[in-house]
């Protein structure tokens, strides 16, 4: 092997080497560059954020304490708008459907056994509610409690069709 082979390798592994390197460098700009836009792009500048920012519901619980106060951790939770259903329709929750409809600061939440149409509302936790108020040992909150044990028929919407006695 001559000098000037071993010239010529080395001027091409180096030219490789700074090959690779710049491709890393674009690659890392490419990447920095949309890691930027992401970060910039606010509501009021950029639709796709702004469309995302509106179909994410606040995470609606009806809470259940064992007392009228509402103190202490609840014994029973209710998660109300579940994935992929937004404020207003009516969605199956669990074993029933629930419906929330937001009008300032009121919630009105409704639902059934089959549908968002109840019979028998006076049996049910259906109705409005204020968020973060308790109201006779219920309490509507906007983000669910880590206390929270796991959910349950809250709203009562299993009495819908006449008073249903627990199975335990």
């Amino acid at each position: 092997v001559s000098v000037l082979q071993l010239w010529l390798k080395d001027r091409l592994v180096h030219s490789v080497q700074i090959h690779n390197e710049a491709n890393m460098i674009s690659i890392a700009n490419g990447f920095c560059a949309a890691a930027l836009a992401v970060l910039a792009c606010q509501p009021v500048t950029c639709l796709a954020a702004s469309l995302r920012r509106e179909h994410v519901a606040e995470d609606y619980t009806l809470l259940q304490f064992s007392g009228i106060s509402c103190s202490g951790n609840p014994i029973g939770c209710q998660k109300l708008v579940p994935a992929g259903c937004g404020l207003g329709s009516c969605c199956r929750c669990g074993d029933h459907y629930v419906q929330i409809v937001v009008a300032s600061s009121n919630v009105t939440i409704s639902g059934g056994k089959d549908s968002c149409t109840c019979h028998l509302n006076t049996a049910t936790n259906h109705g409005n509610y204020q968020v973060g108020t308790c109201a006779s040992g219920l309490m509507l909150v906007t983000q669910r409690p880590s206390t929270c044990p796991q959910d349950s028929d809250v709203l009562g919407s299993r009495h819908c069709n006449g008073i249903i006695h627990s199975q335990r």
